[in-house]
């Protein structure tokens, strides 16, 4: 009972003193105020081409989440750590994690199972020379792994740096005041960084030489050595390929380089706390508190933003971006990174693929940004709409040029790209594509957008899925306008949509519909009923024959839907009609009138001549005006028409021979009248006898007789004729032009 109170005691004791430890660790490593939001995903290390997506897919790998030291032997992912921070990737896959505030490193290995390598939980500073999992570490925060395998320990407190060999063996490889970071360079030097000093390196021979910062804490130097500069709070270190080394500081808020000639700069921060400069150049962006940075061998950093919860990574160009990390917490495995939350993430280490492991210090886990493969998620689009396009950028975070030969996306899905199958992405490069989702039909889609390429892992994938929305449709409208048709023709083709309450096409309905159209006298009805398909309904209407002229109706309707109707109007060809008076009375050898009215029809125009026949002997008929002009207005003319009887020529009276009879009436009256005034004065004036002078004038009285007799005849059959019979007769009139012509009749009674 004693023994359990002790160990509780004891094991209250190192708790408090942990919480303690990590509370001052955290404000001295933790200099900036807030914890941040926003995200992407990033590139590999790997050598030749190496094909990446941005976002990628988050995840947890190793640790259940809750603070404890637990599961070795077991599945990482349910194994418990306690303030994991810095970890490194063996050539092997097997993943290194400095579990600060357990006092050990454990190995997350390729199988999944999890290990403790070092350390045996109890803070102290013992065990070199033996075992390292019989040692005493005192918070390590940060572990490197050289070309042959040794591990090396940032161990924090004890201020100096731990060796553990492939045999297991631990040792002291250099001391220095609190130290944070380190890492090892393929020539088997081993860097590491003094919190307040700045950074040393160790030769292979255990000579220690600084090479950054010359010892008070500050920000200053840039441009010129290494050594001279100020540096302060220096955690994470990572070597390039050219053997260029980076340094994460803290305290200054930014990531300086030290290149091979020993000079420094600064590649990213502005020394500003804050989060800004994502899309531009990486000096002028503000962070919050880096821990970590790594570098592919595209030339790619991937810096992690510690109190702004977020991965950040700047391209061969210069050109920073968020790409792993939204806010603050534990959320977003199996989503896109972009939208994932950390919990103050303090390292990280790359794949071969271009996957990212990160030490998501507070979550007490280590999350994995996966990137050779991506998912995007379009949620709910309705059918027959475009959703908004997601872009996934896609980088080459190998050393060699990448070539991609086709990039493919499945229906429903669409692209837009940057990525060219012509020219090659050099390393530290990369190119975009928008993908946007347009489902055709409704519920759960999926695609993939493909990438062939000659990167390992060809094809590269990006996984897509989404939802097809059928809006249930709330009413029915004509697709088409409908205008004045001419007689006898028809209305083609109708389509008839169903629209959702937003007015969209309602893509999803596929119920009956019904089209009626109901018009004036002489047009026998139409109806006709029809199941629409992606919410339209199209009639075919040429058969239905127009033959009525006049306004007609035309409606759609479905059982529940708002019924379409619209109107239309029919007209015949351009046409005129023409009237008169009924009857016209007239006492012969009189005149009578009558009005004569032209109403044009459909717009007519032209000039509409008038006439009539039918007329009784002896009669004609006249207008005024003859001709009328139709101006297309519809407007009615009007003309009078005069009928005349009893009003011809002689001539025109006579009966067959008369006119010879009246000839030599006259021509005998003549002569005889002549002869009796001139022929008797000539006889006497001659000295004729009077008896030969009365038989000439006998002669010509007989002349002047037989004159009167023919004469008279001749004139009284004459006179008789001129008269227009009575009688009840009927007249056509006839108005005309060149196209149409139409005729009334109208009654004329001669009395």
């Amino acid at each position: 009972m004693g023994e359990n109170n002790m160990e509780k005691a004891i094991s209250t004791q190192r708790r408090v003193l942990g919480i303690a430890v990590v509370v001052a660790f955290a404000i001295l490593l933790l200099s900036s105020p807030g914890w941040a939001q926003n995200a992407l995903a990033p590139a590999g290390n790997g050598v030749g081409p190496v094909l990446t997506f941005t976002p990628g897919m988050a995840s947890t790998v190793a640790g259940d989440g809750t603070s404890g030291y637990g599961g070795d032997g077991g599945q990482a992912l349910s194994a418990q750590m306690n303030f994991p921070m810095g970890v490194a990737r063996d050539s092997a896959g097997n993943l290194y994690i400095a579990d600060f505030s357990n006092n050990a490193v454990r190995k997350f290995a390729s199988d999944g199972t999890i290990s403790t390598v070092a350390g045996n939980g109890t803070p102290g500073y013992s065990g070199d020379g033996g075992p390292a999992t019989s040692a005493q570490l005192y918070y390590p925060s940060a572990v490197a792994l050289d070309a042959a395998g040794n591990l090396y320990i940032a161990d924090f407190f004890n201020s100096c740096v731990r060796k553990v060999d492939g045999n297991g063996t631990i040792s002291t490889l250099a001391t220095g005041a609190l130290v944070r970071g380190v890492t090892a360079d393929s020539a088997g030097n081993v860097y590491y960084s003094s919190w307040s000093e700045g950074v040393w390196k160790v030769d292979p021979q255990g000579v220690s030489t600084r090479i950054a910062g010359n010892g008070n804490p500050g920000f200053s130097g840039d441009g010129g050595p290494a050594i001279n500069a100020q540096t302060s709070g220096v955690a994470g270190l990572a070597l390039d390929s050219q053997g260029n080394l980076y340094l994460a500081e803290v305290s200054n808020s930014d990531i300086r380089k030290v290149d091979t000639n020993g000079i420094i700069t600064t590649v990213a921060g502005n020394q500003h706390f804050g989060y800004s400069g994502d899309g531009g150049p990486a000096t002028s962006a503000q962070f919050n508190g880096p821990t970590d940075v790594r570098v592919d061998a595209g030339g790619d950093l991937y810096i992690v933003d510690s109190s702004n919860n977020l991965i950040r990574k700047v391209d061969a160009n210069g050109t920073i971006t968020t790409i792993a990390g939204s806010n603050y917490g534990y959320a977003g495995d199996g989503g896109l990174a972009s939208n994932a939350w950390f919990e103050g993430p303090t390292g990280i280490a790359l794949a071969g693929n271009g996957n990212l492991l990160i030490g998501d210090t507070g979550n007490n886990v280590i999350r994995e940004v996966s990137v050779d493969s991506t998912t995007l998620d379009f949620g709910t689009v309705t059918v027959g709409q475009t959703g908004s396009p997601i872009r996934v950028l896609v980088s080459n975070a190998g050393n060699g040029d990448l070539h991609l030969s086709t990039v493919i996306a499945s229906s429903n899905f669409g692209i837009q790209t940057t990525c060219s199958t012509s020219t090659a992405l050099s390393a530290g490069t990369g190119c975009s594509v928008d993908v946007s989702f347009s489902p055709s039909a409704g519920g759960s889609i999926t695609g993939t957008v493909t990438f062939n390429d000659d990167a390992p892992g060809s094809p590269h994938v990006i996984n897509l899925k989404g939802q097809g929305f059928v809006p249930p449709p709330t009413q029915l409208i004509f697709a088409k306008q409908f205008s004045t048709l001419s007689l006898n023709g028809n209305l083609g083709s109708v389509p008839v949509d169903a629209l959702d309450a937003q007015g969209n096409l309602a893509a999803g309905f596929s119920g009956a519909v019904t089209l009626q159209i109901q018009g004036p006298a002489g047009f026998a009805g139409y109806s006709s009923q029809l199941n629409a398909n992606a919410g339209v309904a199209t009639f075919n209407l040429t058969a239905v024959v127009l033959n009525a002229a006049g306004s007609y109706t035309i409606t759609a309707s479905s059982t529940g839907l708002t019924r379409a109707q619209a109107q239309f109007t029919v007209t015949g060809a351009k046409d005129f009609a023409v009237s008169t008076s009924a009857s016209m009375t007239i006492v012969s050898g009189n005149s009578g009138t009558a009005n004569v009215t032209v109403a044009p029809t459909n717009g007519f125009s032209g000039a509409i001549s008038l006439n009539c026949s039918g007329l009784p002997a002896h009669s004609t008929c006249s207008f005024s005006p003859s001709s009328l002009n139709a101006d297309g207005s519809n407007a009615s003319l009007h003309s009078v028409m005069t009928i005349s009887t009893g009003v011809a020529t002689a001539a025109a009276g006579q009966r067959p021979g008369s006119p010879f009879l009246l000839a030599s009436g006259a021509g005998f009256f003549s002569a005889g009248m002549l002869g009796l005034v001139f022929v008797p004065r000539r006889q006497w004036a001659q000295g004729y006898s009077g008896g030969r002078a009365r038989l000439v004038c006998l002669v010509l009285l007989a002349m002047i007789l037989l004159t009167g007799l023919l004469g008279c005849q001749g004139l009284q059959s004459g006179n008789k004729d001129l008269l227009t019979p009575r009688g009840v007769y009927s007249v056509t009139v006839t108005a005309a032009s060149t196209s149409v012509s139409h005729t009334t009749a109208i009654t004329l009674t001669v009395q």
